[in-house]
Formats: C-alpha cells, structure tokens, sequence
C-alpha cells in the first residue's frame, strides 16, 4: 500500500473520524421538537477532552457558540481549540502524558466513559470496527510516524511498536482508543492534518463540510474487537467523566424556587421562681418562633 503524505493523524483527524462513530444521532424534526441527544460535535469533543482532563467545567450559555465555533476549527486542524478545551495547554497535555505512563488503568477507566457515553460499541452496523480499520490504516498511511514509534494500546498498559499495531487481528476497542488518542494529541502539532481533513471533507462552497472518506473500509486485516467495562464503581456517580448529561445546550436557564412555606412551632417554657418568703410561684409563657425553610440547593 502507497503511503501518502497528505494522510496524518493528529488530534483533529482522530476525532473526525471518531463523529463517524458516533451513536445514533437523533433526527431534524426531533431536534425541533425539543429532543436533545448530548451527541453534537463540540459536546463530544468535551467528553473527549475529559479523558485528557476529567474537572474540565461544564461551559456557561454565554461560551456555548465560541465553543462550538473552537470544535469545529479543532476538527479542521486550523489550531488546538482555543482556550476552553485542554489540547493546546502543555501542563495538562504533560499531566495526561505521565497519567498514561504512570496511572493507566484510571486513565483507561476514564477513555470507557467516553466510549459508554458517545460511542455506538457493539451496535449492528459495526462503527466502532469501521473506526478502528480507519485509525489502523491511518497509522499505517502516516510517513511521519517510524516503524518503531510506540502506542500504549493494550489492556495492561503496555506498548506496541507501530509495525505490530497495524498487523493487530484483536483489538481491545478502549485500549485502542486510548492509546491512539495519547500518541495524537501529546506528539504531534494539530495543524499538520489540515490537507487530511480537506481530502475527507471536502469543501462545499461554504455549507457544511460533510466526510465522504472511505479510510478502513477496504482494510484488508479482519480485526476482532473485544470491549473493556470500567472496574471503578463509583464511575456511575461521576457524569463529568462518565457523559454528556452535565452539559449545558439550550436549557440554561430556570425558574426560581419559590420559598418554601413558613412554619410556625409553638414551644411551652415553664419558670419555677422561689421568692424569700418560700412562696412558689409557676408560670407559663407562649413564645412563638417562626422557622423559614431556606432554598434547597441541586444534589443536596
């Protein structure tokens, strides 16, 4: 097979071909209706960037549209994604970097997130293989990375050269993942897959750049994809690693609760006083408090 030069992996062609992976979108006349799948490409790309840095914050309505303009160019290759999203800071990249060396199993916990969350595994049309012969065959395509370079693409964290990764017949989908994501966004410049993404997507005077490329379909390999389920029980509790459903769309604003009502406690206070002639004396007062019950706050 010709290697070709205008083919590399970086981080915006990997999550090109990752949209295409996608679990099933919801329709036109849904999304009118007002459904909302969680699946659009700039709430993907923070779920994908929560595998690099998992407290990435939920964006305020008001950073929505400049975010989803960032998605785009970062899928394009135009730059790393602007300030928002972690792939052009070197702290966090050099963090994630020594996470995947050093703490991979919850880094691999995080990337099974992600895959629950966004990514059709397992599903009848077989994405998720589709997507694995495209990144394999990319690999192999790319003339920028050497026979030896290494992917940390295996179940225990361990590596294979590239001449191995693009021979594989069994592939652990998460792992996989992972490890090609890791490689892309650490070591290479973002913008370098630029005429990638021109070829698959090509322009359409100005709409729209829909991906019409055919990359791992004709992969000549058959690759049996085996699955990993994440090992953290608590994974559940955290949606910030686990999916879309903390993400802001459209509903960013409501209502205020109204107070909860008043409610008045009657408490009975009974003085026994003894004065100097040995009289008793009783007494009973009525006080009255009020208790205003304050607003409950979410997750409490």
């Amino acid at each position: 097979m010709t290697k070709n030069e205008n083919l590399r992996l970086c981080g915006g062609t990997f999550f090109t071909l990752l949209l295409e992976a996608r679990k099933q979108l919801l329709g036109a006349n849904e999304h009118y209706a007002g459904k909302k799948d969680g699946l659009t490409e700039y709430e993907t790309l923070i779920g994908l960037a929560r595998v690099i840095r998992s407290d990435l914050a939920t964006p305020m309505p008001t950073e929505i549209k400049t975010i989803q303009g960032n998605a785009s160019e970062y899928k394009k290759c135009k730059n790393a994604g602007g300030g928002y999203f972690p792939f052009g800071d070197k702290t966090a990249l050099r963090v994630f970097d020594e996470r995947v060396k050093n703490e991979y199993a919850d880094t691999l916990r995080k990337m099974c997130c992600f895959v629950e969350g966004f990514i059709d595994a397992g599903g009848d049309i077989k994405k998720d293989e589709l997507l694995v012969k495209a990144l394999v065959e990319l690999i192999s395509l790319d003339n920028c990375i050497d026979e030896s370079q290494s992917f940390y693409v295996k179940e225990d964290g361990a590596t294979m050269q590239k001449k191995d990764v693009v021979a594989m017949k069994e592939i652990s989908l998460q792992p996989f993942l992972l490890g090609v994501f890791h490689y892309a966004v650490c070591n290479v410049d973002n913008t370098v897959g630029a005429k990638t993404f021109d070829v698959w997507c090509p322009s359409s005077g100005g709409g729209k750049r829909a991906y019409t490329g055919d990359i791992g379909v004709n992969w000549p390999v058959d690759i049996k994809l085996s699955y990993v389920e994440p090992k953290d029980d608590g994974v559940a509790d955290n949606k910030a690693d686990k999916s879309p459903d903390d993400i802001i769309v459209e509903e960013v604003y409501e209502e205020p609760r109204q107070e909860e009502a008043k409610s008045k406690q009657q408490m009975v206070f009974n003085f026994n006083v003894t004065g100097n002639n040995n009289s008793f004396i009783q007494h009973v007062d009525s006080i009255t408090n009020n208790y205003y019950g304050g607003q409950k706050k979410d997750g409490e």
